[in-house]
């Protein structure tokens, strides 16, 4: 599943990465308040027409609930681990984290995915760090 961004974060991305923090120490040490950034985009960060690949779970889940915890959107249900697909961002986080490899997506989805990013490949794309410093 990890194919895409592949050598990141790498060393221009940890250049950029320490920049953002001597800004953030610097606005801390001189007491500047702290306001949350302006993040362009829309809630929820899923584009219209997107493939849905909501992970499902298998019989081999021990119910252990990492994946409900790793989810960033709460698209994970507690109680029957079923993924909200309307909520769902596909990060898939609760799958990166599942210790039984029980939590899988639909192997046509994700081809189907594949061939929609590689449409949109045009090299390096550089990480976006908001700060109010």
């Amino acid at each position: 599943m990890h194919q895409y961004a592949a050598g990141r974060s790498d060393a221009l991305d940890d250049a950029r990465i320490a920049e953002l923090i001597g800004a953030v120490r610097s606005a801390l040490d001189e007491g500047r308040a702290a306001e949350a950034p302006s993040v362009p985009g829309k809630r929820p960060y899923v584009k219209e027409g997107a493939v849905p690949l909501a992970p499902k779970y298998a019989e081999s889940c021990r119910r252990c609930g990492r994946c409900v915890e790793a989810c960033p959107v709460e698209a994970v249900d507690a109680m029957t681990l079923k993924t909200d697909k309307g909520t769902c961002i596909a990060c898939m986080g609760c799958v990166a984290v599942c210790p039984d490899r029980a939590r899988t997506v639909n192997g046509l989805l994700v081809k189907a995915a594949a061939l929609a990013i590689k449409k949109q490949e045009g090299g390096r794309k550089e990480a976006e760090l908001f700060s109010v410093a």
